[in-house]
């Protein structure tokens, strides 16, 4: 008779719905931030090498030896390119070629042939320059570049939002495209340095000096 009747309380039904884009959410935010910093520190961390110096051409083995390699071909063509152009000087008035002066073209033979046999030393010497100004920018700067600000924002981004973590991915596909543009110029470079001696030679020729250039 004196028991109680226990007290009915309504249960307020959860939604369902919050919770599952709070799921969303977390495994968005989560794969985000596993790309940005499996993906993005060493990316930065190559343009952070690529841009504090350039390296030098003499110190890569392989281009060295084919500039060597192609400094002994054009050291070779270089007496039949001086045969053709005495013929040149020579028969200029005969055959009504443009008549070009020895006094005039003495000193291009004797310049074009010192950069022929010096390219890579010349071309070390203009990157030389190129990182000593870069190292005196960095002193100037401090010791922290922006490049390692960006790595330890990038080492913290499992804390941040979705809208943070876009606009990393979208300077992380900058930095990609900046990274193979480094890629590229070194590849320029090297290129360039072992066809120096050929495309000298090749300016020395009057009909060929605008195709040089």
């Amino acid at each position: 008779v004196n028991a109680t009747l226990p007290n009915l309380e309504s249960i307020e039904p959860q939604e369902a719905s919050s919770g599952l884009i709070e799921v969303l959410i977390n495994a968005i935010t989560g794969l985000l931030g596993l790309i940005i910093q499996t993906i993005g520190i060493p990316f930065i961390a190559a343009l952070d090498y690529f841009t504090k110096a350039t390296p030098l051409m003499s110190d890569n083995a392989t281009v060295f030896n084919l500039w060597l390699a192609m400094v002994g071909i054009v050291d070779v063509l270089f007496v039949v390119v001086l045969a053709l152009l005495g013929f040149h000087v020579m028969s200029a008035s005969t055959f009504g070629f443009d008549e070009v002066e020895l006094k005039h073209l003495l000193p291009r033979i004797i310049l074009v042939f010192l950069l022929i046999n010096t390219s890579i030393f010349a071309i070390d010497a203009l990157i030389g320059l190129s990182n000593a100004l870069i190292t005196a920018i960095s002193k100037v700067g401090g010791s922290s570049t922006v490049w390692d600000t960006l790595i330890k924002v990038v080492g913290d981004s499992n804390g941040q939002g979705v809208a943070a973590l876009l606009m990393m991915l979208a300077f992380l596909i900058f930095s990609v495209i900046l990274l193979v543009y480094y890629v590229g110029r070194l590849v320029t470079l090297f290129v360039g340095t072992v066809l120096a001696p050929i495309v000298l030679m090749v300016w020395l020729i009057p009909g060929f000096r605008d195709f040089s250039e």
